[in-house]
């Protein structure tokens, strides 16, 4: 192959045309020789087309994982499902009181690592049906979307978690209740539906007490009136919980249950 051959091959060849899309129609483009080859320019519009198309689906695959990694945060935080979609904007505020009970929580998390600093706790007692879960899980999900390490559980439940680490070699009761010790939050709902006995209240006192050592912030609730409580729960250990500014929020109104979004 002669020289000026072997330069036309490798260098390629630019010639300006007019070319034709089935969808757009006509467009300026080029067309360029390489190596025996021709290549056409592609319609922009059409590359266009397809740049955004696959940032959409770019972002609706992060979008999905981002659903599926909060999903999953909150699965293993124990929130419950039903409650995953509500979040202080859907709490209905009715009454003064309501708007009362609604502020203190909402400013808990917004304020969570000055609250968190001291370890001041939060104690939501009332009656059923008036919005205390609704809150609590609102506020859970706050601290969790903030990448804080929250867990929520009903009282019996949680005991009775602890009571089948007995006799297992899996995990000792110690380690399960130093993993709950040293959590961000730990949220109990339905206080004083443990019963009340004695093994029940040492096992909680072992658990809040330790947290109230370590300086780790606690969120009660329970169905009771505040005066009901010491009937569940150590006297001393309700005064430390009411320590550094501990909130009591109360819920007296009638239940709403059955009104959209309150719980």
């Amino acid at each position: 192959m002669d020289a000026k051959r072997l330069t036309d091959l490798l260098h390629p060849t630019v010639e300006p045309l007019v070319l034709h899309c089935p969808t757009h129609g006509d467009y300026p483009g080029e067309l360029r020789r390489f190596l025996n080859q021709e290549i056409k320019t592609t319609c922009p519009r059409c590359a266009a087309e397809q740049a955004e198309a696959a940032h959409r689906e770019a972002e609706a695959r992060a979008a999905e994982e981002r659903r599926r990694a909060r999903a999953r945060r909150y699965r293993e935080a124990g929130l419950p499902l039903r409650f995953w979609e509500r979040d202080f904007d859907s709490y209905r505020t009715r009454s003064a009181d309501q708007r009362k009970a609604l502020a203190p929580v909402r400013r808990y998390a917004q304020q969570f690592a000055t609250f968190a600093e001291r370890g001041t706790c939060l104690l939501l007692c009332g009656r059923p049906g008036t919005g205390k879960t609704h809150l609590a899980v609102a506020l859970a999900k706050t601290l969790l979307d903030e990448g804080h390490e929250v867990r929520f559980s009903g009282a019996r439940p949680l005991l009775r978690e602890i009571r089948e680490t007995w006799g297992h070699r899996e995990e000792r009761e110690s380690a399960m209740i130093h993993r709950l010790i040293h959590l961000d939050l730990l949220i109990l709902d339905e206080v004083g539906m443990q019963f009340g006995s004695d093994a029940e209240r040492l096992l909680l006192f072992d658990v809040l007490n330790g947290r109230y050592e370590e300086l780790k912030p606690t969120v009660l609730i329970g169905n009771l009136a505040v005066d009901a409580l010491p009937d569940y729960l150590d006297i001393r250990l309700l005064d430390r919980l009411r320590e550094h500014g501990g909130v009591v929020v109360p819920f007296t109104w009638s239940s709403e249950r059955g009104l959209k979004a309150v719980a």
